[in-house]
């Protein structure tokens, strides 16, 4: 596995993370907790094909 690859699925697991934990928290509005979790897969998907460096 590239490292990329490795970043790519570290965020990706925290954007699922964060979209998993939108019902079952009380610190954060579940709209935007879900719109964090997106918002951060979106961000994976751009590292694993390499248009964010990161």
């Amino acid at each position: 596995m590239d490292s990329s690859d490795v970043k790519a699925l570290l965020l990706g697991l925290l954007g699922t993370f964060l979209t998993l934990q939108a019902y079952n928290q009380t610190y954060m509005d579940t709209t935007y907790c879900m719109l964090l979790g997106f918002v951060v897969l979106l961000v994976a998907w751009g590292v694993k094909e390499g248009v964010i460096p990161l």
